[in-house]
């Protein structure tokens, strides 16, 4: 029995079909899940039955602790998402293209043929066969991910010799460099990541507001 959580997000009408596809599979299979529905508007936190939870929005912070304990996340393969669960280190996923959006068909199509994650079409969601299929893959990681912040201080440590910058407008470029860097890096770490945490619009769009509380998380089995 794996922690499953549902993440998600996107354009109307679509965000709510597959919101109903994937409540009606949950609530007949045996696994914990819990739903963050990624709408803003109203505090929903409540239980639906046994083995399903499901909330309205989370926090930054509640959101990051739900998916470091999950086993497998479902949420849709945009790219926001994908860097997501690189962050999280060989993370298991089963990615939901929204329909008619092309990139997010092909990076699940192309990551599902390298088996870093399982993609379903949502008119063909089956979690019971995908949370099976799921645990073949390897999930995502990037281990040098964490060198970029070295190997930019080197080169610009390089720059005053090669092209008489003076020191001084070196570092500055470097801390302006490394706070616009698109997907900003943040020093992250739990028990089974060493890595990095890069905040994307992902999180940006579903953490709602930050007077939302609650905590949520798989209960021990």
């Amino acid at each position: 029995m794996s922690n499953v959580a549902v993440v998600l997000s996107g354009p109307e009408p679509q965000r709510t079909y597959l919101e109903q596809i994937l409540l009606e599979q949950a609530l007949a299979l045996p696994h914990k899940f819990v739903f963050v529905k990624g709408k803003t508007g109203s505090k929903e936190h409540h239980i639906v039955s046994e083995n399903v939870e499901v909330v309205s929005y989370l926090t930054t912070s509640d959101l990051q602790q739900l998916l470091l304990s999950s086993q497998i996340v479902v949420c849709r393969a945009g790219y926001s998402s994908i860097m997501d669960l690189a962050a999280l280190g060989r993370k298991k996923a089963i990615l939901v293209p929204t329909p008619g959006q092309t990139e997010q068909e092909y990076l699940g199509e192309m990551f599902t043929k390298q088996g870093i994650f399982l993609c379903q079409k949502q008119e063909e969601v089956d979690l019971e066969k995908g949370l099976k299929a799921v645990e073949e893959t390897t999930g995502l990681f990037f281990p040098q991910m964490d060198s970029f912040e070295t190997i930019l201080s080197e080169w610009l440590r390089n720059l005053p010799e090669k092209h008489g910058v003076h020191q001084s407008r070196s570092n500055i470029l470097q801390s302006n460099v490394l706070h616009s860097f698109p997907g900003r890096i943040h020093s992250f770490s739990n028990p089974s990541v060493t890595n990095v945490f890069i905040t994307s619009s992902a999180f940006s769009r579903i953490r709602g507001s930050s007077a939302f509380s609650s905590s949520v998380h798989f209960p021990s089995t």
